[in-house]
């Protein structure tokens, strides 16, 4: 190969390698079949870096949320049709975590989501609309946190049990079945402090096995005052 062709490939490599720099995407849009803009967002090294904004097929915001290799990371609030506020978040990659706020059309906060370190809700507040806090049995509901939802034969099922929007200090769990009338006389599970209880079961049946049983909120100074709220939480057991 001569000295001019060995020249003339290196021009044509770099050539290349400028076209394709070139025609790198740093930006992702798409648009509504009338031609509104529905979102955009720019890239870095083909990933979305800084802010993505969503609209409405009216051209509203729908939502404005950051982004970091790809990934959300930072605030993210989205709006109903009418401009106001819906909801406001805040995300580290990938997962909510922290306080998320979330409101009615006309600007009242309606609930507030307790997420850990992990993504993990770990609680929530409802609120009525004049501001109070929602205390109705309906507004409960049981948060369960584990590591996996299949098992084998054998293992056990390990999962950190808590009550959303709890009313008062101390919980207990107590495992049965719901029309069971004595299942408030079983023993309780044990606890990993007064508002979280560990429950652990060995797996024994294969297929779809289900845990049911009564979380009761209560208040441990004066125990004439509780609420009982019924769950169950369905795994799965895979033969070894």
């Amino acid at each position: 190969m001569t000295y001019r062709q060995i020249l003339t490939n290196i021009i044509i490599i770099f050539l290349l390698i400028v076209f394709i720099k070139c025609t790198e995407r740093n930006s992702e849009k798409e648009y509504f079949e009338n031609g509104n803009l529905k979102y955009e967002v720019t890239l870095k090294g083909g990933l979305r870096e800084g802010l993505l904004t969503e609209y409405y097929e009216n051209g509203n915001i729908y939502s404005k949320s950051m982004w970091k290799q790809g990934k959300l990371n930072g605030p993210t609030k989205i709006y109903y049709k009418n401009k106001s506020l819906r909801q406001e978040s805040q995300y580290k990659d990938g997962s909510i975590v922290g306080v998320s706020k979330i409101y009615s059309e006309d600007g009242k906060l309606k609930e507030k989501q307790f997420f850990d370190s992990l993504g993990n809700l770990v609680d929530y507040t409802k609120f009525l609309s004049n501001g109070d806090k929602n205390n109705s049995i309906e507004s409960k509901k049981p948060i369960f946190i584990g590591n996996k939802d299949t098992v084998s034969i054998g293992e056990k099922i390990e999962l950190k049990v808590l009550l959303g929007n709890q009313e008062f200090n101390s919980i207990e769990v107590h495992l049965g079945k719901l029309m069971d009338r004595k299942i408030l006389y079983t023993p309780k599970m044990p606890k990993l402090n007064d508002t979280t209880v560990l429950l652990s079961i060995k797996a024994k049946q294969f297929g779809e096995n289900t845990i049911e049983g009564v979380i009761v909120d209560i208040d441990k100074i004066d125990r004439k005052n509780f609420d009982v709220i019924p769950f169950s939480y369905s795994f799965y057991v895979r033969p070894r």
